[in-house]
């Protein structure tokens, strides 16, 4: 119960996330592979809380999740940072 607490909690943060860089002034390239990462990273989450998995494969997916998660909000950020220094 609590992996399906944890995921979905992480999926929705996700999408919080995904929707935020939506909004981001960036390429359009750039943009179509954040969302991409977010869908992808909110998939495993979705996929972790209705699986049962043992505790390393659950560790393992929500450790790829988080990964691309900050990899598109790395990206986010540094483009939000450009728009702020035009």
């Amino acid at each position: 119960m609590e992996v399906f607490i944890a995921s979905v909690l992480l999926a929705v943060l996700m999408a919080i996330g995904l929707v935020a860089h939506l909004k981001t002034d960036m390429p359009k390239f750039l943009k179509a592979v954040g969302v991409a990462q977010l869908a992808l990273a909110i998939g495993i989450a979705l996929y972790v809380a209705v699986t049962p998995l043992s505790p390393d494969e659950v560790m393992y997916y929500l450790f790829l999740a988080a990964v691309l998660w900050a990899l598109s909000y790395m990206e986010r950020s540094k483009w939000r940072n450009v728009r702020a220094v035009r």
